[in-house]
């Protein structure tokens, strides 16, 4: 009677090249866990032999190119603690978020375009229309606005600009301060944005001298441009008072 086949067991040279199979102890020496396909795989008739019979077979193949196009559940998270690579690509997220509002694109668009990123060139990249607005909200505009208050505390005169913009049922009526900076010239920023109920003289006086009191302008003031309506200047001839300019100036 011949003496019982000796089995293979599971070396250190087996476990270094493939990594991803992993020993059973509790049950069997000769056989071992593949992390892959969550497959077990017994290796005592022929050892490295029987592994390759099991990396080809189809549910081992389906498993691995799942896996290829799949990204690891670590490459969603975030430290709490912020590394170099951290800073950069929130560095590019702000910079993609300005690009936006500097061509004035919809926040709409960058579901699409975020995703375009991701795949393209970032895959941690994560800056879709929430967090976008939020950037341009809490971030840029926030920093804008200190900088136009720093140089408006800065300037000696400034002139406004005021005009109307319906957006369906709502009034928009932007209003413009141009004031001069010894080092960067001449500047035109948005002062306030508001919507108003209408557009009479009163309700435009009321905005303007409003908002130049908030900002320590009236005492500055020494223009204003606007378009050539009654609500505004009174007409051609100037003659009326019931208008924007006479009333922002008496």
């Amino acid at each position: 009677m011949s003496p019982p086949r000796r089995k293979c067991p599971f070396n250190a040279e087996l476990q270094a090249e493939y990594p991803f199979l992993k020993q059973k102890s509790n049950v069997s020496p000769h056989i071992v866990f593949c992390q892959v396909c969550r497959s077990d795989v017994d290796i005592s008739n022929s050892g490295r032999s029987n592994i390759k019979q099991h990396l080809s077979k189809k549910k081992h193949i389906l498993a691995a190119n799942a896996n290829l196009k799949s990204r690891k559940l670590e490459t969603f998270l975030k430290s709490d603690s912020s590394s170099s690579e951290d800073m950069l690509i929130a560095a590019k997220e702000g910079t993609f978020a300005y690009h936006t509002i500097k061509h004035l694109q919809s926040f709409r668009s960058l579901d699409c375009t975020s995703k375009l990123i991701v795949n393209m060139f970032e895959p941690k990249f994560a800056a879709a229309r929430t967090k976008t607005e939020a950037i341009v909200k809490n971030v840029l505009a926030q920093e804008a606005q200190s900088q136009l208050e720093i140089d408006l505390r800065k300037a000696n005169f400034v002139s406004i600009t005021i005009d109307s913009s319906n957006h369906r049922e709502i009034k928009f009526v932007p209003l413009m301060v141009r004031y001069f900076d010894g080092e960067k010239g001449i500047q035109v920023k948005l002062l306030q944005l508001r919507d108003l109920p209408g557009e009479t003289s009163e309700q435009l006086k009321d905005y303007v001298v409003s908002a130049l009191n908030h900002h320590n302008l009236l005492q500055k003031c020494i223009g204003m441009s606007a378009d050539n309506t009654n609500t505004n200047f009174s007409g051609m001839r100037r003659k009326g008072v019931n208008n924007l300019f006479y009333s922002s100036i008496s």
